[in-house]
């Protein structure tokens, strides 16, 4: 019975393929597919791994490696304390338990300190299908930290003694430790990973491990096939005279398999291993957390796919209701390709029959990006909104060589099955007035946009951009014009 039903989601999802190529949908990563449908399958005596690739390719044209005169023939985050202690995960958790140990390195190279965070409140309540619980990637990590669901702290969910199963009994009421809104997944070029790894801290990349190819004697490993990576290294540093069975030269990598495997839980991995450096990722800063701090998306599964016009070109449009006083200081959304353009303006008013946007209050200027992935903006200035008010965020994408530019979240067989809004997202290749497709649950085109706004609960809050505000200052302004004549 379970051939059966795997055989009809393998046939959904090369259909799927196909069709949303068709329309505008970015094509599945053939790559994503095959590690599916391999998920189950182990190596006798192999630690149970638990990696998968990113759904969808992202675009690298524009990317080009920098000059590295001035990188040393070794580095090694160990030897300056920027490493937290290595991991022992719980089974398929690899992908989860690497995250964590990320951010861990990149709050000490910020010099905030060592943090313990909760692997196992990633790995099992991370919102996307059970399975992916121990076959998960970087962007779930992405978007369980971009809807403020975490980083918890180990005592906050700890493991063994927490959560045990897939979002059956995940902690309620739980603060995060801190924020963390920006993810950057970099292309494996050596000089990009090196200098990452002196500027931020390690870096997580997914990696094919079998225990076939790993030399217990000398800790280190190379493979050389075609096989789809199923694991997650952390490089924390490298050497250029290490030698291994693929040639000369090794990255320093933390594995997640306990301080008793490898060298005291770490591995030198050769630099020509054909299934390491393809799929990597970063979170690169934090923000402080307070329970004011609040944030409106309609992506609670964050961005694995996007939407495009057979053009570098396109715009979203989403709607949110505010439900209580804020004060809007960030917008957040997602970079598909190196090099992107992003342009955002908020406005009060839509006309969804006309596609007319008025009474703009707000923008962020063009910025361009380097890595994609997710990127948080300042507002040009920050908005004050009450309860009730609409906003109405469109944002202008280009995406040099890739004509997918519109970050999206939908239902994916055996990975995510989002509740996907209505009403309150509009697509455009030109975002021009009139041109807006409006998508969602109630239409043809079942998917959210990615676009996140992020701010503050004042309940003092006053709406500066409101032309009502104008007319009470205006009115006091009488008044007290008034008083100083009668004194007069």
């Amino acid at each position: 019975m379970l051939k059966k039903e795997f055989c009809i989601s393998m046939i959904f999802i090369f259909a799927v393929i196909v069709v949303y190529g068709q329309n505008g949908l970015n094509p599945i990563n053939p790559e994503f597919i095959q590690a599916i449908e391999n998920q189950n399958v182990k190596t006798d005596g192999d630690v149970e791994s638990g990696g998968i690739p990113f759904p969808v390719k992202l675009g690298y044209s524009e990317f080009s490696s920098r000059n590295t005169t001035n990188l040393p023939s070794s580095y090694d985050l160990r030897d300056l304390g920027l490493l937290p202690p290595v991991k022992t995960q719980s089974s398929g958790g690899c992908w989860a338990y690497s995250s964590m140990s990320t951010v861990e390195s990149r709050m000490l190279v910020l010099g905030e300190g060592l943090y313990n965070l909760s692997d196992n409140n990633l790995k099992y309540c991370h919102e996307f299908f059970p399975g992916r619980s121990t076959n998960g990637n970087a962007w779930m990590t992405t978007a369980y930290f971009a809807r403020q669901s975490g980083p918890l702290l180990e005592e906050q969910d700890p493991h063994p003694g927490g959560t045990s199963e897939p979002g059956v009994d995940c902690p309620v009421g739980e603060s995060p430790a801190f924020l963390v809104r920006d993810s950057r997944y970099p292309p494996g070029d050596m000089n990009t990973i090196k200098q990452l790894i002196m500027d931020v801290g390690s870096v997580w990349s997914l990696i094919y491990y079998s225990s076939t190819y790993f030399n217990s004697t000398e800790n280190t490993y190379f493979y050389d096939g075609a096989h789809e990576v199923n694991h997650v290294f952390n490089i924390v540093g490298w050497d250029d005279d290490i030698v291994t069975d693929g040639g000369t030269g090794a990255w320093i990598c933390q594995n997640t398999y306990g301080a008793g495997w490898g060298e005291n839980g770490f591995v030198y991995t050769s630099y020509n291993d054909s299934q390491f450096l393809i799929y990597n990722a970063y979170f690169p800063n934090y923000e402080e957390y307070t329970e004011d701090s609040r944030v409106l998306l309609h992506d609670e599964l964050g961005n694995y796919s996007s939407y495009g016009y057979d053009s570098e070109q396109g715009f979203a449009l989403v709607k949110y209701e505010v439900s209580e006083n804020l004060i809007i200081d960030e917008i957040g959304t997602y970079a598909m390709a190196y090099g992107t353009d992003i342009e955002i303006e908020i406005y009060s008013e839509f006309d969804d029959v006309s596609g007319v946007l008025s009474n703009q209050i707000g923008a962020v200027s063009k910025k361009t990006t380097e890595h994609p992935g997710l990127y948080t903006y300042d507002l040009n200035n920050p908005i004050s909104v009450i309860m009730g008010t609409d906003l109405f965020i469109k944002v202008k994408y280009n995406t040099p060589g890739y004509n997918w530019p519109i970050p999206i979240e939908m239902y994916l067989e055996t990975y995510s099955d989002p509740y996907i809004e209505s009403g309150v997202s509009w697509i455009s290749g030109t975002g021009s007035t009139g041109d807006w497709l409006s998508v969602g649950n109630d239409t043809d085109y079942k998917i959210d946009l990615c676009v996140n706004v992020y701010g503050s609960y004042n309940p003092n809050t006053v709406p500066l951009s409101n032309n009502i505000i104008i007319m009470v200052i205006m009115g006091l302004l009488a008044i007290v014009g008034s008083r100083f004549v009668l004194r007069k």
